[in-house]
């Protein structure tokens, strides 16, 4: 996913993957649109979506843990993936 910046060029986003705990209830994922949810078998979720920039990166974790989700991990997804 991409964006337009301001003098019209492509700013692409940065695919990010977050496991958190449990199943994600309704709250949680309206506040992450866009958002893959794979759920485990052990009991934890990882939802993946593009995320643009440092800014938006950091209002996804402050959201999730407003939210009380216990994030237990967060990367980024490379190509390879």
């Amino acid at each position: 996913m991409a964006d337009i910046g301001h003098r019209g060029d492509v700013v692409p986003g940065t695919e990010y993957e977050v496991t958190v705990t449990g199943r994600p209830g309704p709250r949680v994922l309206a506040a992450l649109p866009g958002f893959e949810v794979l759920c485990t078998e052990q009991g934890h979720t990882r939802l993946r979506g593009w995320i643009q920039d440092q800014s938006a990166l950091q209002g996804v974790v402050r959201s999730l843990g407003d939210l009380g989700v216990a994030i237990e991990g967060f990367r980024r997804v490379d190509d390879t993936d």
